[in-house]
């Protein structure tokens, strides 16, 4: 018997598919994302990644 696993990163804000990554925010490409002292990852497709780098104090 053969089990088959897939996985799929589906966008935390919007639920969409497409062109999904984890993005851990910070300084650089490789971020983190901090809320009340604690760190947090989020799935994000590049479209809502984009929107966010744009809100967040940092940029």
């Amino acid at each position: 018997m053969v089990t088959v696993t897939h996985t799929y990163m589906i966008d935390d804000l919007d639920g969409s598919e497409d062109d999904v990554s984890t993005v851990l925010f910070a300084l650089d490409k490789k971020d983190l994302f901090a809320l009340d002292k604690k760190d947090y990852e989020i799935d994000l497709s590049a479209a809502n990644a984009e929107r966010l780098r744009e809100k967040s104090p940092s940029s």
